[in-house]
């Protein structure tokens, strides 16, 4: 009973390790924690889904500043 509660414990600290995912609205309203994010996706500290949707941000950031420039 006791190792149960032991791996149980131990689960349910891990759980709680994994980064929370954010789409790509998010990291939009938020840019400067998609910078942060992508720069933590390139020295490998954080990949999945984070690291698409923080770039994908960017991206929609950049595409609406060039169409800006050119209106």
């Amino acid at each position: 009973m006791r190792k149960l509660f032991f791996i149980a414990v131990a689960i349910t600290i891990l759980a709680g390790c994994k980064d929370e995912q954010r789409d790509t609205d998010y990291y939009f309203k938020n840019l400067d924690e998609a910078r942060s994010v992508v720069q933590k996706c390139q020295d490998g500290e954080v990949s999945g889904s984070n690291c698409i949707n923080a770039k994908d941000a960017l991206f929609r950031d950049n595409q609406e500043n060039v169409k800006v420039m050119h209106n």
